[in-house]
């Protein structure tokens, strides 16, 4: 495993970096979450109904958690 010797190369990293470092750092430390991209889809690359649709997605998988939820818990109950 190479490691860097030389601080002043490893700093410069760092000092560069840093904007991008300190919400990182933040983040761990309140144990929250952080993340560089917005995690949106893209309306170029991915259609201008993208987001409709994945939200819509989501919308169904949440529904279809609920109702296994419930036939779960009917079933637990007899």
């Amino acid at each position: 495993m190479t490691y860097f010797t030389d601080n002043s190369r490893s700093e410069a990293l760092f000092f560069r970096h840093r904007a991008a470092l300190d919400p990182v750092v933040s983040a761990a430390m309140a144990r929250g979450y952080w993340s560089r991209y917005s995690g949106l889809p893209a309306r170029r690359i991915c259609g201008a109904s993208a987001a409709r649709e994945g939200e819509a997605a989501l919308t169904d998988l949440a529904l279809v958690a609920e109702r296994c939820a419930i036939v779960q818990s009917r079933r637990e109950i007899g």
